[in-house]
């Protein structure tokens, strides 16, 4: 299958195959491409699909990028950044998901003195199209700030589903975020890749090494070692009424999800302590080699048309 032209750039390039990805709940199969004139990664089919966006991390390190605007407008999942904007006393306007270039045609023309694009641009099948909405709610000379995960930081493990389409239809490093926005009118003010840090590279090690052997172990002990799947699709399937290869205790301790997911979060940040020498090696090392080698992309820039 032929891509269509690039959403980044609409280069028609010859474009390059660099993996294949099947969602697991809707069984499409993704084709990721890297364009051959400005080196985004994109996904085909990009479909629009009501997928739900991860949570971005970004907080008041990102405030302090744009300082105090007199409006701002949040696109994505940000709840840190809307709860720090909003305790600086500033008027915030969230659209989380959605259909967000209908959200911003339905906003008044120049609304926004600064917008924050966080997890956005990457979940969005047409990233150029969502910044011609944008520019329609900016004022001239208003600040936009893009974070989003760089394609160029370490890749130990494969990707999360978290990173994969129909979540993510693209992947941005700065030379690509900085030629779109500039071909959008933005005047690129900074774009930076800091880290990659210690604690990123130790969460890392943790989603692949540590917890795909914790899961296996549990799905063992509780299904049986014929059961596969994710401990959550097999609780949902009443897989653990039917298994008789675990103790009730156990095996009911364990289908509550949010204790699931508190015994996760405890045994992540246990493991994390201990694997903090060996993350502050991992970190010094990839910023030695590298210095876009950061997790997270932060580019800055001022609306000039």
């Amino acid at each position: 299958m032929t891509p269509r032209p690039c959403p980044a750039c609409g280069g028609t390039r010859e474009a390059e195959l660099v993996e294949q990805s099947r969602d697991a709940v809707s069984g499409v199969l993704y084709r990721l491409h890297r364009c051959g004139s400005c080196g985004v990664v994109f996904a085909e089919p990009r479909d629009p699909v009501a997928a739900p966006a991860a949570p971005s991390p970004a907080g008041a390190a990102v405030l302090d990028r744009v300082g105090t605007p007199g409006k701002l407008l949040i696109l994505g999942t940000a709840p840190i950044l809307a709860a720090a904007a909003r305790g600086r006393g500033g008027a915030v306007v969230e659209a989380p998901g959605g259909d967000l270039e209908a959200f911003l045609k339905s906003r008044s023309a120049k609304e926004f003195d600064a917008v924050v694009l966080a997890g956005a641009l990457e979940s969005s099948p047409e990233p150029r199209g969502l910044l011609e909405g944008l520019k329609s709610v900016i004022k001239r000379g208003g600040l936009l700030t893009v974070t989003l995960p760089n394609a160029a930081r370490p890749s130990l493990f494969p990707r999360s589903d978290e990173d994969r389409p129909p979540r993510v239809f693209t992947r941005w490093d700065a030379r690509a975020l900085r030629a779109l926005l500039e071909s959008e009118d933005f005047s690129v003010l900074s774009a930076e890749t800091p880290g990659p840090s210690v604690r990123w590279l130790c969460d890392e090690l943790f989603r692949g090494w540590l917890a795909p052997a914790a899961e296996a172990a549990a799905r063992r002990a509780l299904f049986g070692p014929d059961a596969s799947g994710t401990l959550d699709q097999l609780y949902a399937g009443g897989a653990a009424e039917a298994s008789r290869a675990a103790p009730d205790g156990l095996k009911g301790f364990l289908a509550d999800a949010e204790r699931r997911r508190r015994l996760a979060d405890f045994t992540r940040s246990a493991f994390r302590a201990v694997a903090w020498p060996a993350g502050l090696l991992l970190a010094a090392f990839y910023r030695l080699r590298r210095r876009d080698s950061g997790e997270r992309l932060y580019a800055l820039a001022r609306y000039d048309a």
